[in-house]
């Protein structure tokens, strides 16, 4: 399952080699009303977040046996880390710090989300607190980006008995469009075989597609927010 998750994140950061999201220029109107276009310099942004992703299993970083050259070569062009921490190695409580650059501890994070009686025997919340004034979306929100969440989201919902149902949707913290498992809020459009399915790791059906799924939805928002827009993807 790693080496096919791998393989479509390589397909996917291949497709946002060759794909912008938004047309170069902006317009900017001065004190006198004159109107200038100019380069807008600021990035697009692909997050790829991937649960159980260690450090040796890119082919950059010493794998003979998964194939990642998409990766590998994004890494000799770019920038390769060699020493880092992670606030944990913990799906829930790293995904927290990723979107509020806190520690997950601040907010009673401690484990992944779970049932509700699950959580309040670790004295967890049952989802991230969505009233905190600090998100990574909602900051590039504000600053005209499109921001979009695929994947796996895994701070707070997805059905009993595995998740509260009345936690907030992924779009709440700063998402103009998402499509998640683990989590309340949209799944797959077009899909009826997981169209009201919030917690998906027991289907195996699903198991077998969802980083394709999920890779496809990335590549169908970057075609159609490509003008006029800086946009953030997060792909869980």
């Amino acid at each position: 399952m790693r080496m096919r998750y791998l393989k479509h994140i390589t397909l996917l950061w291949g497709a946002i080699a060759m794909s912008s999201c938004n047309e170069t220029k902006t317009k900017t109107v001065a004190d006198n009303g004159a109107v200038a276009e100019t380069e807008d310099s600021r990035p697009n942004i692909i997050f790829v977040f991937a649960d159980d992703w260690g450090y040796g299993d890119l082919g950059v970083y010493g794998n003979t046996e998964v194939v990642t050259p998409n990766l590998d070569k994004m890494a000799a062009e770019g920038t390769r880390f060699t020493q880092f921490h992670v606030t944990s190695g913990v799906c829930s409580p790293s995904r927290s710090s990723v979107l509020t650059g806190h520690f997950p501890a601040r907010h009673g994070v401690h484990a992944h989300f779970a049932g509700n009686e699950v959580n309040a025997k670790r004295n967890m919340p049952n989802y991230l607190n969505d009233s905190l004034p600090v998100y990574l979306p909602q900051t590039l929100q504000k600053a005209g980006y499109k921001t979009a969440h695929f994947g796996k989201w895994h701070l707070g919902g997805g059905g009993r008995p595995h998740g509260d149902p009345s936690a907030p949707e992924p779009k709440v913290y700063g998402y103009d469009e998402t499509r998640v498992w683990n989590g309340n809020g949209p799944t797959w459009k077009g899909d009826q075989k997981w169209e009201t399915t919030r917690f998906m790791d027991t289907d195996t059906l699903w198991v077998q597609s969802s980083s394709r799924i999920a890779v496809d939805e990335t590549i169908d928002f970057i075609k159609k927010i490509k003008v006029n827009n800086r946009c953030l993807l997060t792909f869980g």
